[in-house]
């Protein structure tokens, strides 16, 4: 298989530089390919079976969270509602979440008239995410407003009051 234990790391990073070299002209001849390509990768990156789960190391996070990011720039709406669904999944980690909501917000940095459409159902799932008690879901899940972002002008003002909350208590973990 692609990733055994001991190559996983190598062939994760050798994914990485692909997708971030791919040039956007070659995948807009065979989307669906591409599309079909990214949802093999990602079910890799983000297993659901706990054994594969645990196997995923801490180090991956940030590139798997990378590869992400690059499959959104080649195909912005696929990575939305691939994000959207995997977020909503309840078979993934909180560290696999946090990973995923940390893709999604550079990309709806770098994106932010195509996330536009998917804040019908981004919005509620991220303002849960930074409603539960783990610091890494919450502060990743942050990055990704005012972008992404919901139409209640309630669950909004939740939002900031959140992230009032988080930031005050980075600001005296720091000073302590």
């Amino acid at each position: 298989m692609l990733f055994r234990s001991r190559s996983r790391p190598e062939c994760i990073k050798h994914l990485h530089e692909y997708l971030r070299c791919l040039p956007n002209a070659f995948v807009k001849t065979d989307m669906e390919n591409f599309s079909s390509e990214c949802k093999k990768i990602l079910s890799l990156l983000f297993p659901t079976d706990k054994k594969k789960q645990k196997e995923a190391e801490m180090d991956e996070r940030p590139l798997a969270s990378s590869i992400v990011v690059a499959m959104g720039r080649q195909h912005p709406h696929f990575a939305f509602s691939e994000l959207q669904s995997l977020l909503a999944a309840r078979e993934y980690t909180s560290a696999q979440k946090a990973t995923l909501c940390r893709a999604l917000g550079t990309l709806a940095r770098e994106l932010p008239r195509e996330v536009g459409s998917y804040n019908a159902a981004l919005g509620p799932l991220v303002l849960s995410f930074m409603s539960e008690g783990e610091e890494p879901l919450a502060s990743h899940a942050i990055r990704s407003f005012p972008y992404v972002t919901v139409p209640d002008p309630q669950q909004e003002k939740r939002i900031v009051e959140k992230v009032i909350s988080l930031v005050l208590n980075a600001e005296s973990e720091v000073a302590a």
